[in-house]
């Protein structure tokens, strides 16, 4: 026959009552994590060149709550990411041509894009991650070859320097549509100038 003495019996309750106290505990975090889980969640843009929520993917992570969106620009990031919670990071996509239709992943398509990084010869290949603008390629007359920020570009001296892509029904863009360029001007007249035209009005022009 055991028996336990009233120290021994105050000990058991006193780890009983722990024990009560441990089990609430865990079930207050899991009621936690359900009403965090319920909450609506955010979407934060990262765009390291200003203009969206963060500069810094690091910050962005840091901050947003478990469930919350990341859209990411199409930039070069160098900073450490630590991803410890539940997250959704979406880069822009730049090279497909069946999602994107800005730095930020929204839904259109990519029809063409340039990268000018050939560094030599005359020809600007069209640049897209399912290869279905080999037909745009840019022929380069005037510009020369060049160093950018990043990589490569071409510099343009103002007078007859252009790249031209033959015509094709995919430039043939009649709704809504978006063009971006980087472009570092030395000077600039004040009149009219174009980076990107097609001027053909019979069949979707635009400058």
């Amino acid at each position: 026959m055991c028996t336990a003495t009233v120290e021994e019996k105050e000990n058991m309750y006193r780890n009983s009552r722990f024990a009560y106290a441990g089990l609430l505990f865990l079930a207050t975090l899991f009621l936690f994590t359900f009403v965090s889980d319920d909450a609506e969640a955010d979407t934060i843009d990262v765009d390291s060149l200003g203009g969206a929520d963060y500069t810094n993917l690091s910050q962005a992570v840091s901050n947003a709550n478990s469930g919350d969106t990341i859209n990411v620009a199409a930039r070069t990031y160098t900073d450490t990411v630590l991803v410890n919670k539940q997250l959704t990071i979406l880069g822009s996509n730049e090279g497909s041509g069946k999602d994107p239709g800005n730095i930020f992943g929204s839904a259109g398509d990519l029809v063409a894009r340039y990268k000018f990084d050939e560094t030599s010869g005359t020809d600007a290949s069209c640049s897209l991650s399912d290869g279905n603008c080999n037909d745009l390629e840019g022929d380069v007359e005037g510009a020369s070859w060049s160093t950018g920020i990043w990589a490569n570009g071409l510099e343009f001296d103002g007078s007859n320097d252009y790249v031209e892509v033959d015509d094709d029904n995919a430039l043939d863009i009649t709704g809504d549509l978006t063009i971006s360029a980087w472009v570092n001007v030395d000077s600039h007249s004040g009149d009219h100038n174009a980076i990107v035209s097609k001027d053909a009005s019979d069949s979707g022009g635009y400058v």
